[in-house]
């Protein structure tokens, strides 16, 4: 039962904060820790939104000057 209620929340693009609060954890790291595997594509997801070593590097330059 409750790993359909997560499923279904993050299915539904709860956040993370919502989850935790719902399954009653003290820490999102606890949430993640324990649910985090059952996450479908978000390791993917996750790596998508770094950037590329080109854009890396041009955003250190701009910092440098």
């Amino acid at each position: 039962m409750r790993l359909r209620c997560l499923r279904r929340f993050w299915q539904n693009g709860e956040s993370l904060a919502y989850v935790k609060e719902q399954l009653g954890h003290s820490s999102i790291s606890m949430t993640v820790d324990t649910y985090g595997h059952l996450v479908p594509g978000a390791n993917r997801e996750a790596m998508d939104r770094l950037p590329t070593e080109e854009e890396a590097a041009k955003e250190e330059a701009a910092k440098i000057g």
